[in-house]
């Protein structure tokens, strides 16, 4: 079977069965209706709003909503649009693709139809900066367009899109997990445990993170300083061409690690260089707004995903200007001489180790939050060494606590306070900083426990302390 033809065949002649109502897939259902789709059912759990459905109702899309949503789901012609949160062998979807439906979803349906290139970003920490810097830097050249995991369809432009311009896309794993086309321009910013609530194991969130340089890619982007990344590439190869990067690694050891790759990007004499046919600089650290050593991981990735299309005058623009996504290290307030920093989007282990290495002095740290059954292990070794104090809270809060108690690197004096709701635990970590401090949200976990996102949980913390 011709997987993409069909798919477009039976959109117009077949059914569309979209499951998961949020933003994006109401995007995809515009973008099925413009294009004259035939039957279209819309299901979820949870029924929108009267006024919701009876604008779609009125444009002929079917609603079956409530506990049985996925009753009757699937046919010989139909296809099938999962949310990025189900998993695709849920026994609704296995019995559906038996009878012959196609699996798809609205990530891999707008990679078949975009009419112009692009660039895909994934990986385990610093998607939403690295495809942020990406879309801004082709901003400065030319139409450059966003969305997928960031929080936004690409559907939502679709008609705005042309052959002559670009669209950047933020991957996770979720949506990457069966398509079978890829990005033009695929980045790997890394790979390191995550998701293990939803994933079987580490091996297929891996092999998800791979399919975005799959079938169509044609330069690959990939962090030579992450093991697992290399890893990936060795058990998961491909025909695109190379482009790597390290903050740690110089042009010889890249070339040995990496002989065909078309560019290495690495540090020499504090500036980000590139090495093509020839060497020369591009940015120096000191130049980028964005605190921390990952946010030069990266500039190096997007430089890497970038290269031919922007110019060194862009790449210094943006950085001196961009100081940073909501919710990722974003310095919000400083009061009384304390600075708060809401890094709510760090639900993982990584990332909370890599915001603690963006500060010179030891913050006051808040984490804790709902359990993606990743160990804390190395996690307690990082806050032992770099935080003057840790305030816990949420599902988590005892087993970061019982690493913290079990690691070596542990002083008696590290001051360690548990609170049983979160804003108990930001009002406690307000009341131990001092004039010079940083209170720093960084909660190596997910938000479930509390609230529906970690956007609201950042939105939440930055409410508290504005109100103090």
């Amino acid at each position: 079977m011709d997987r993409p033809s069909e798919i477009t065949k039976r959109i117009k002649c077949g059914s569309c069965e979209v499951v998961g109502l949020g933003r994006s897939n109401f995007a995809l259902i515009d973008y099925l209706l413009s294009v004259g789709a035939g039957r279209i059912v819309a299901r979820d759990k949870v029924t929108p709003p009267v006024q919701t459905v009876e604008r779609y109702s009125a444009r002929g899309v079917v609603f079956q909503c409530g506990e049985h949503y996925l009753d009757g789901i699937g046919s010989a012609d139909s296809v099938i649009f999962r949310t990025p949160v189900i998993r695709p062998d849920i026994e609704a979807f296995t019995n559906a693709i038996r009878l012959g439906a196609i699996l798809t979803s609205e990530i891999e349906l707008f990679m078949l139809v975009c009419p112009c290139p692009i660039v895909g970003v994934t990986g385990s920490d610093g998607k939403t900066t690295t495809t942020t810097i990406i879309h801004k830097l082709l901003s400065e050249c030319g139409t450059a367009f966003i969305g997928g995991n960031i929080g936004v369809s690409p559907f939502v432009s679709f008609e705005k899109m042309k052959k002559a311009d670009i669209c950047v896309l933020e991957l996770s794993s979720f949506q990457l997990q069966e398509i079978t086309t890829a990005p033009d321009i695929a980045v790997l910013t890394n790979i390191s445990p995550n998701h293990l609530n939803w994933h079987i194991d580490l091996d297929e969130y891996a092999t998800a993170k791979s399919r975005i340089y799959g079938n169509g890619c044609k330069r690959l982007v990939v962090n030579a300083d992450n093991a697992a990344s290399l890893e990936l590439l060795k058990s998961h190869p491909t025909s695109a061409e190379p482009v790597v990067f390290s903050m740690e690694k110089c042009y010889e050891e890249l070339k040995e690690l990496a002989p065909d790759a078309k560019a290495y990007l690495y540090l020499q004499d504090g500036s980000i260089t590139v090495h093509t046919d020839r060497e020369f600089p591009i940015l120096a650290k000191t130049d980028i707004k964005l605190a921390g050593a990952h946010n030069v991981a990266n500039y190096m990735a997007a430089i890497g995903a970038t290269l031919g299309m922007v110019s060194r005058e862009a790449v210094c623009k943006t950085a001196v200007q961009f100081g940073g996504v909501e919710h990722r290290l974003e310095l919000f307030r400083e009061l009384d001489g304390v600075k708060y920093y809401n890094s709510s989007i760090d639900t993982s282990p990584s990332r909370t180790i890599a915001a603690l290495s963006a500060f010179s002095i030891k913050p006051i740290i808040i984490c804790g939050g709902s359990d993606k059954h990743i160990s804390f292990e190395p996690l307690a070794l990082e806050l032992c060494k770099r935080a003057k104090a840790i305030v816990l809270t949420g599902q988590t809060a005892p087993a970061i606590l019982a690493a913290l108690k079990a690691c070596p690197a542990l002083d008696d004096e590290l001051v360690i306070v548990t609170e049983g709701n979160f804003k108990s635990a930001v009002l406690a970590a307000s009341r131990i900083a001092v004039s010079g401090d940083v209170v720093l949200l960084s909660p190596a976990c997910a938000s479930f426990d509390a609230f529906k996102d970690f956007e609201a949980r950042g939105r939440a913390f930055k409410e508290i302390i504005n109100s103090l």
